[in-house]
């Protein structure tokens, strides 16, 4: 700097001394005008993709449930099938067929079939406790056949599934649990409806 300055007078000397120091100063704003910029654009930058992670996470723990849920739905349905196709029903309705009375056959079926679905109801468990907490099944008529909320009579009452026999879906869902529903054939006849 003293050999720009050497041989120059002092009122330039001065000039050039304010020159240097306002452009070291504009050198050193914009030094740091590009410092905080490429600063903020790498934490914008390190932000996005923050987000970006975030959002696959939760897509793929979405994704996790959804996959648990349709597999949960797949094991109720094939759990209701196995009831729908026991033999213990199809005997129910092969007596039916055959003409028996509720007093002379009939009855013992039924006693069978929530026998079936009291232990049914038993083995069904997840972390220790219970899938289901009901299983029944209605006629053509939406007369209770059984049902194990029903301990006492049998063809006494009309089923409480009325409004649900009328939903054309095999899973009904309400705010609290999954209905699951199958219908029953005998023979290519339709013979009523297993609810669990």
């Amino acid at each position: 700097m003293s050999a720009i300055l050497n041989g120059t007078p002092p009122s330039e000397r001065s000039k050039k001394i304010g020159i240097l120091k306002n452009a070291s100063g504009i050198a050193f704003t914009l030094l740091f005008v590009l410092y905080i910029g490429i600063t903020l654009t790498f934490q914008y930058s390190t932000y996005q993709e923050l987000n970006q992670i975030k959002d696959l996470q939760a897509q793929k723990e979405l994704e996790k449930r959804a996959i648990s849920l349709n597999y949960f739905l797949v094991e109720r349905k094939n759990d209701l099938n196995e009831l729908a196709t026991s033999r213990i029903l199809t005997s129910y309705f092969e007596n039916k067929a055959l003409g028996m009375s509720f007093q002379y056959g009939l009855k013992s079926s039924i006693v069978g079939i929530k026998n079936k679905f009291e232990k049914f109801l038993k083995e069904k468990t997840y972390n220790n406790k219970d899938i289901y907490s009901r299983i029944l099944i209605s006629d053509t008529k939406n007369m209770c056949i059984a049902d194990t909320a029903d301990h006492t009579h049998f063809f006494t009452k009309d089923c409480e599934i009325n409004e649900l026999s009328e939903i054309n879906s095999e899973i009904i869902t309400t705010e609290t649990f999954f209905i699951f529903k199958t219908s029953l054939f005998f023979k290519n006849k339709f013979e009523g409806t297993l609810y669990a």
